[in-house]
């Protein structure tokens, strides 16, 4: 007679799977910190606890804290099992072989349970105490070597949840435990991109987009604090914020989301907030409106997905109040929502790709899907209403190109007589003799002032002439700083056709953001001569590419290997910045431990379009990266010193591609015995690179040390084939494991980025079941590269997320 099974998901000291089967009228219990494999030669430790009652198999829930176990439970999965043959089990349990065929949601076909030792406690008529055992598949219809069931199907087959949350920790950042840490650890904003359709709904989510100032709330232990894009402590400002945050059952978390004044009905507005924060509090109400989760007590979760970062969101936020307000997801049809949004009178939505992990820097998986145009401006002077001396009429008003600012018009609606007499008094203790912006026209009557607050405004579209038609006052922006108020695009000029829409044929305009784009110069040229490739394939390449391949390249000091007369011609590496560096392109100071050099970093399709433009076929990155919130000399040196992972560098020399193989098998196998997550790419000539994902607040000498344990490790047991030896001809043609390549400055090639082969070979990521002899790295070029992203997607974005420690 069939029994019960259920493998309840448990995310305790550590994530681990609770596999439970009914056996003499209680759940016979294993704990498997990896979880089951349909790989028949994957065998996977099962540790044997204590038995359950078969009521526990219906929990699904949280152990409260203090309590032994304490964390999340879902039910993974659960069924009926008998033992082959049936009715074996209690006879098979004493046997310490187990052999079972499961009927389960997931889990189907048969498994065996082997024990490998007994505890000195383990008396066959006591409790079981805590042997080993092995949990591995059988070779039967069922198996599946290249299916990971535990990634594919993370969720409870209960309630559909996936995201679990451990016991409260606190204290998982190395230099102590202060809100302000964290803040430099996870601080760099995702921002969305502007854009009008979509490609496929069904791979979106969608919520409001709120009309406030967007903020980080960071706790450490009692530690709580409010920051702003800019870094700016804006605590004080909202002190119930603060309050609440303090409240919330966790020790450490940092929380994305928005500040917003909402009134009677419901909508949220800029306006109403200021008056809020200058002592007009009306019957506006204020809270925060929290949409994202970056960390959670010693847990860095901006790897995860979207939908499970917004459901531990959710969870830590339940039952708090208004203070502390949920994003809820908008369900239905795109066309629908966006309606029943404008009939309300709200600003927008945010649409976020499923699956999505958060990214620092503007994405194209955030999508900001207006009603209106909106635009922060530098109010770079007034002019006054006509009978006063003392209220405004109109402002005048400017954007930001790199380090200048640029006239962009005036506005002067949207005040109401209040705000017209103290914004003019505001702007009169910052006088300026003179326009202190570009382009400013001769204005009767101007009071012109230092450029240092921000407004934001709607409006209809830009004019030829770069100013705003139809604009509309909406507050000021105290969080903005005027070099941060860009001109937005729309979504024509940001190529949402492509980004969004996947359009791979559409091109990079030849200038953005105001002119201050890159232009493409010699088109035609060809750069792969046997192949036709010229410079704009390239340009288009990495147009296309671009949506994966920032996030690799985000805050990294880059290193560029250039072919200007193509691939036959000469090739030169470019570490430092040129003298005329375009405004768009950040630069990072690198510090007096690389002699203070400026380094080229990859932040926006600009620079991409640039780096294409030169020519810059193959780029090198460091394993560390600079968030755009790092600004001091202390903050950049911190992150330049933290590497996000390690590499093992597989070069071949003359060997055969079938050691490369042997000796990348071997060493992910080390790494799952280190219990070490690791992610494989060609390097786009002969050999393979391995990253590891390093824990948070790790060192280069850390990382290096552990890279350096492998290397030798797999070189030991593959004396034959592999080695570590750094010079050529003690290597007597083995493959070389490089483990040196993980020093502070030390690069590897980017993925996704071409090299100088014929062909355009591109460096791509690759699955671990496709590292077979049969894998030719030759066969992945720029013409094949985009195909295969859309349907496996960005498989070395693991290798961003940073693991606790």
């Amino acid at each position: 007679m069939p029994l019960a099974f259920v493998v309840q998901k448990h995310d305790a000291r550590r994530l681990h799977y609770d596999v439970r089967l009914e056996i003499g009228g209680a759940m016979t219990s294993w704990a498997v910190p990896k979880g089951p494999s349909y790989d028949p030669d994957v065998r996977r430790l099962a540790i044997q606890t204590e038995d359950h009652p078969i009521e526990y198999n219906e929990f699904e829930g949280r152990i409260p804290e203090g309590e032994y176990g304490a964390g999340d439970v879902l039910i993974w999965d659960r069924g009926r099992y008998q033992t082959v043959p049936p009715g074996q089990e209690r006879s098979m349990l004493d046997k310490g072989h187990l052999r079972v065929r499961l009927e389960g949601t997931k889990l189907v076909g048969e498994w065996h349970l082997v024990r490998l030792q007994r505890s000195a406690d383990d008396d066959r008529a006591g409790p079981p105490g805590r042997a080993q055992w092995l949990l591995f598949k059988a070779k039967d219809e069922h198996a599946d070597p290249s299916y990971d069931v535990t990634a594919e199907n993370p969720g409870s087959v209960v309630s559909g949840r996936r995201a679990t949350r451990g016991p409260r920790r606190a204290g998982g950042l190395a230099g102590g435990k202060t809100a302000r840490i964290l803040y430099e650890a996870v601080g760099e904003f995702a921002l969305a991109t502007s854009a009008s359709t979509l490609p496929d709904p069904a791979h979106w989510t969608f919520e409001i987009k709120y009309d406030g100032y967007r903020l980080l709330a960071c706790r450490a232990g009692s530690d709580v604090r409010l920051y702003t894009r800019s870094a700016h402590d804006w605590t004080h400002r909202f002190e119930e914020i603060q309050k609440a945050v303090l409240r919330l059952a966790a020790d450490e978390c940092v929380i994305d989301g928005e500040v917003c004044a909402f009134d009677e009905v419901g909508r949220s507005s800029l306006f109403a907030l200021q008056q809020w924060l200058a002592g007009q509090k009306g019957r506006a109400h204020v809270a925060y409106v929290a949409f994202d989760l970056l960390w959670l007590d010693r847990r860095d979760v901006r790897a995860e997905s979207v939908e499970a970062r917004r459901e531990l969101l959710e969870r830590l936020l339940d039952g708090h109040g208004p203070i502390l307000s949920f994003s809820r997801s908008a369900d239905g049809e795109p066309a629908k929502l966006v309606q029943v949004v404008k009939d309300a009178g709200l600003e927008g939505l945010i649409a976020k790709r499923r699956g999505s992990r958060y990214a620092g820097g503007r994405t194209p998986d955030w999508l900001k899907l207006r009603f209106h145009r909106r635009q922060e401006c530098a109010i770079a002077g007034w002019i006054p209403m006509v009978g006063t001396a003392d209220q405004i009429g109109a402002l005048l008003l400017a954007v930001a190109d790199g380090q200048r600012l640029v006239f962009a018009g005036r506005v002067g609606t949207g005040f109401d007589a209040s705000t017209r007499r103290s914004l003019a008094r505001r702007l009169d203790t910052h006088p300026a003799s003179a326009p202190q912006v570009e382009g400013a026209p001769s204005t009767k009557g101007a009071h012109w002032v230092m450029p240092k607050l921000v407004c934001e405004c709607r409006f209809v579209d830009w004019t030829r002439d770069g100013s705003m038609r139809e604009p509309r006052y909406l507050g000021l922006r105290e969080d903005k700083g005027p070099l941060e108020a860009v001109r937005e695009l729309g979504p024509a000029q940001e190529q949402t056709s492509r980004e969004v829409e996947g359009d791979r044929e559409a091109r990079p305009s030849a200038t953005k953001v105001g002119g201050r784009g890159p232009h493409l110069v010699r088109p035609e040229k060809i750069l792969f001569p046997r192949d036709g490739i010229t410079k704009r394939d390239i340009w288009d390449y990495f147009a296309n590419i671009a949506p994966v391949l920032l996030p690799h390249l985000s805050g990294r000091p880059l290193t560029l290997q250039r072919y200007p007369d193509g691939i036959d011609g000469q090739e030169w590496y470019q570490q430092n910045a040129p003298a005329k560096t375009p405004a768009f392109v950040r630069l990072v100071d690198v510090g007096p431990r690389h002699e203070n050099k400026n380094r080229i970093v990859c932040d926006n399709l600009e620079t991409l379009g640039w780096l294409a433009n030169l020519a810059a076929l193959t780029i090198h990155q460091w394993s560390c990266h600079v968030p755009v919130t790092a600004t001091t000399r202390t903050s950049i040196d911190r992150a330049l010193a933290q590497p996000d992972y390690f590499v093992l560098d597989l070069d071949p020399g003359s060997g055969p591609w079938a050691h490369v193989i042997e000796v990348a098998h071997a060493v992910r196998t080390l790494l799952e015995a280190l219990a070490l997550e690791s992610f494989v790419k060609t390097s786009g000539k002969r050999g393979l690179h391995i990253a590891v994902p390093t824990a948070s607040g790790s060192t280069h000498d850390q990382a290096t040390r552990v890279a350096e344990q492998v290397a030798r490790a797999v070189a030991k047991v593959l004396p034959q084939i592999a080695t570590v030896e750094r010079t050529k001809d003690k290597r007597k043609g083995r493959l070389y494991i490089d483990y040196g390549q993980n020093g502070e400055g030390r690069t590897i090639v980017s993925p996704y980025v071409i090299r100088a082969r014929d062909g355009a070979v591109v460096s791509t990521p690759v699955r671990w079941d496709e590292v077979t002899e049969r894998l030719d790295p030759k066969t992945f070029t720029i013409r094949t590269v985009l195909e295969r992203l859309s349907k496996h997607g960005d498989l070395f974005a693991g290798a961003l997320r940073r693991t606790a420690r």
